[in-house]
């Protein structure tokens, strides 16, 4: 049973308390470097918001895909509402504002993540922007009519930064000239201005992030894994606010590190590897203690996925940083986590998935079709047809919902996945 929370438990101050006891909990628990400094790094971005609103800099509040580094080479603080309702979902909490969202006006059929975000921008929740920056158009329809409530909310200045569904050259000069108006328009609303060293000084960083990233994921396709689903999901958020700053490049070595030291000790993530899993569709972020209790029961672990495995899978380096932003526009067209995958038509990124799970030596499929996503409900025939005839595996389609557990419950979710392992072992 979630209980309703006041505002104060779900503003950034209370985040930042979360992650400074979840710090001391880690230690005194000998956790890894990698999750420690994924919670430092979500500390450090959550303590700039508190100290820029203390200080009158400005605060520009982005959408989920929107890259941060052109913003950060501008000395310009970052608030990724989408993300943070997220996690606040995912750490249990402000699940009420789902329903605070639908009563607001917002559509009871969009995504849930959007519902909530309404719902707590609304109820003065989040951290008052100076100026609002979202990407547009993704496939996600609700993300854009979430932006139209945002804006009327706040009635602050607003930008939106166009993504071509293609990932060509003429794609790239399109999307760098976009990044120049988005310069103009934050240098014309805050008063700061654009410094090109510091840009190619972040894309550079980018090079070693992503380089650590791709070796890392890449390594899951070994016998055992060497790393799980959970722990390989942390890299999103983390690159999502903070990407191209030094403490992400630690933590993306520290990550590849830790993979390399399991692979060389012959040691996967679980005692016993019985099924390695190729996952589809979102993820049930408010239930992310699921793969636990998959390697727990089945000895199942996440080897691939859309998040994280596939945005390192086949992909292009960061490349010349020469001229920083039609580095980044590449970058953010042909490798940023999601803007790859999503961009792309359904049946061009399923024959990818399906020649990870081949490439993975995967025995077991999950589509996780999450009631509001409409997107990834969408396509999941195509994605499953597609894995069945490229790697031969048969998926099971789990109903659940992203963000909001009174869709489909922890036991609900489980039944459906227990029902599918033991019909694999049966066939066994």
């Amino acid at each position: 049973m979630y209980l309703a929370e006041n505002g104060d438990q779900l503003r950034v101050e209370a985040a930042i308390d979360l992650f400074q006891e979840r710090i001391e909990k880690q230690k005194e628990k000998g956790k890894g470097a990698s999750k420690l400094l994924f919670s430092q790094s979500m500390l450090e971005y959550l303590q700039k918001i508190v100290r820029a609103q203390a200080e009158g800099r400005p605060l520009a509040m982005i959408s989920i895909f929107f890259p941060p580094e052109i913003l950060l080479s501008m000395g310009l603080t970052v608030f990724a509402f989408e993300q943070y309702t997220i996690q606040l979902l995912a750490f249990g909490r402000g699940f009420d504002y789902i329903e605070r969202g639908e009563a607001f006006g917002f559509s009871k059929e969009a995504c849930s993540a959007h519902k909530a975000c309404v719902g707590m921008a609304a109820n003065g929740i989040f951290p008052t922007p100076d100026i609002l920056l979202y990407t547009g158009q993704l496939v996600c329809d609700s993300s854009a009519m979430m932006a139209e409530n945002i804006s009327y909310i706040y009635q602050c200045p607003t930008h939106w930064l166009n993504f071509p569904i293609t990932d060509d050259d003429e794609a790239v000069k399109h999307l760098k000239r976009g990044l120049e108006e988005t310069i103009l328009f934050v240098e014309k609303q805050t008063g700061l201005k654009y410094h090109e060293a510091k840009l190619r000084e972040l894309m550079e960083r980018d090079k070693l992030i992503q380089d650590y990233y791709v070796r890392t994921q890449q390594m899951r396709r070994t016998i055992p894994c060497t790393m799980g689903g959970k722990e390989a999901f942390a890299n999103f958020g983390v690159r999502m606010v903070n990407e191209g700053l030094p403490i992400t490049l630690e933590f993306m070595k520290a990550q590849y590190q830790e993979s390399l030291a399991r692979l060389e000790r012959h040691q996967g993530t679980v005692p016993e590897e019985r099924h390695r899993v190729i996952i589809c569709g979102t993820y049930p972020f408010w239930y992310m203690g699921l793969f636990d209790w998959m390697a727990r029961e089945f000895g199942a672990v996440v080897v691939a996925d859309v998040f994280s495995a596939m945005t390192a899978h086949h992909t292009e380096e960061v490349g010349d940083t020469s001229d920083p932003l039609e580095c980044l526009a590449r970058k953010t067209l042909r490798i940023y986590p999601q803007v790859r995958v999503m961009g792309k038509p359904s049946y061009i990124w399923a024959r990818e998935v399906g020649q990870m799970a081949r490439e993975y030596q995967c025995d077991a499929s999950i589509f996780f079709a999450s009631f509001t996503c409409k997107q990834t409900c969408g396509f999941w025939r195509v994605m499953t047809d597609t894995v069945r005839e490229i790697a031969g595996l048969p998926s099971a389609i789990v109903t659940i919902d992203a963000c909001d557990p009174s869709i489909a419950s922890e036991n609900q979710i489980k039944d459906q996945i227990r029902h599918y392992f033991q019909l694999l072992e049966g066939q066994r």
